[in-house]
This record gives C-alpha cells, structure tokens and sequence, in this order.
C-alpha cells in the first residue's frame, strides 16, 4: 500500500497539458545532452495554459513546490512553433535552471541569451535569431550553461584593417 502511495505522490509532482508536455521533453533532452540531467518528479513542476495580465506570454513561479509555469492561452495562439519553444524553455530557464533575465546584447544587437527579458521599467528589445539552427544551438548551450563563448561562426569584423579600397 505504502508502495502505491509513493507512485501517486510521484506523478502528481509533474503535470503538463499534452500540448506543452512536447516543449517540456524536448527541454528535458537538451539539457541531458548538455551534462545537465533533470528530474522534474524531484524538482515538482506544474505547466499549464491560463491567463496572464498585460500581454505577458508566460510566467514561473520558482519558490512554490510544485514550480508553477503558466502560459497565456491567447499569446501561445499567436506564436509559431520556435517561439513555442523559446517561450517554454525560457520560462523554464526561470523555474528549474534558476535564470534571471539576461538582457545583454551581441556586437551586432542579437540577444546575447534566450533568457532576455522585456522589463517594463528598461523596455528592453533585441533580436533574437532562433530560427538558425547555429543559433538555436548556441542559445541552448547558453540557456544551459551562462558562461557559453560566442560561437566561433560569430565573427566580428576587425575594423582597424579594413581599409576604404576595401570597401569599393
């Protein structure tokens, strides 16, 4: 009896709507690829569809056990699949990776991670390129790991030997 018991106190530690359990597994398997296992029945998560104010897409709750991640049904409608995915893993990033808001910027303006944040206070914009599959790889790696180096495909033109008959 004690046995059962455990098995139901287990399962009620991670639940996801089918539709975002997809995002959790896929995060689940980035982040072992990484080094970084995750058990979600230790870490007690909570996924779910539900109304935000302000137009907030998502929001996590990493101090409540279980974590709480609720996405906003109506702005999950208007997104397309990688900013499903970035969205999720973001505010996972919150819940199980304990990130912050990272709102650093690349040379050329990219968002330097997939935790940007758009405070209200700083009304902070950067691109973000994740539908690359390099870049979708270097902010994975970053989301798992802060201290990620820009990629070595990332290159920063040296403007000191550029010259203007180079530019003609």
């Amino acid at each position: 009896m004690v046995g059962l018991n455990g098995c139901q106190d287990k399962e009620l530690l991670y639940s996801a709507p089918p539709e975002l359990d997809t995002y959790v597994q896929t995060f689940l398997k980035e982040a072992s690829s990484r080094g970084r296992p995750i058990d979600l029945y230790e870490e007690g998560l909570v996924v779910n569809f539900g109304t935000l104010p302000r137009g907030k897409a998502g929001s996590c709750r990493p101090n409540d056990y279980p974590k709480k991640v609720t996405i906003d049904a109506a702005q999950w409608k208007k997104l397309d699949e990688q900013q499903r995915e970035a969205l999720v893993f973001h505010e996972l990033g919150h819940c199980i990776l304990n990130r912050d808001h990272n709102n650093n910027t690349l040379p050329f303006g990219e968002c330097a991670s997939l935790m940007d944040g758009n405070e209200e206070e700083s009304g902070f914009v950067c691109s973000n390129n994740y539908y690359a599959a390099q870049w979708r790889r270097y902010y994975l790696d970053e989301l798992f790991d802060p201290d990620t180096p820009l990629p070595s495909w990332y290159q920063i033109p040296d403007f000191k030997n550029i010259s203007l008959e180079n530019l003609r």
